[in-house]
């Protein structure tokens, strides 16, 4: 019975070290997605100057950009729970205060007198709006 006893002992040191093995792999394989594959960067405002990407901000970080440009252009950007719009500009047809807010991939703002375009821009592939047939 000592036999039996010391042969179960080595099973179960066996699978203790099995067992902390395959644990220690998956963990291993774990924090190697979670680093490399599992960081998803926040969508980013960008503001495009004369074909120039001038400043990014973080479309997740409420904030208001006053944005200068030559001639005295003004216009107020206005960065709020992951969207954003333009709140004013000084700007003659106002085309760009009336378009609203945008939030996802590729959508942007468009102010046409001070040569201004505000986009959206994230790593993440644009979602479909419509189907067209």
């Amino acid at each position: 019975m000592t036999n039996t006893s010391a042969s179960g002992t080595k099973k179960t040191k066996r699978e203790i070290i099995l067992t902390i093995a395959v644990t220690a792999t998956a963990l291993v394989i774990w924090l190697f997605f979670t680093l490399f594959y599992g960081k998803t960067e926040h969508p980013k405002v960008e503001i495009v100057v004369g074909g120039k990407v001038t400043q990014t901000y973080d479309l997740y970080v409420d904030q208001t950009v006053e944005i200068k440009g030559e001639f005295g252009n003004s216009n107020t950007l206005v960065i709020k729970d992951k969207s954003c719009y333009m709140s004013c500009a000084n700007c003659p047809d106002q085309v760009c205060v009336l378009l609203g807010k945008i939030s996802k991939n590729g959508e942007s703002i468009i102010c046409l007198p001070h040569e201004l375009v505000v986009r959206i821009s994230s790593s993440e592939e644009n979602e479909v709006d419509a189907t067209a047939k």
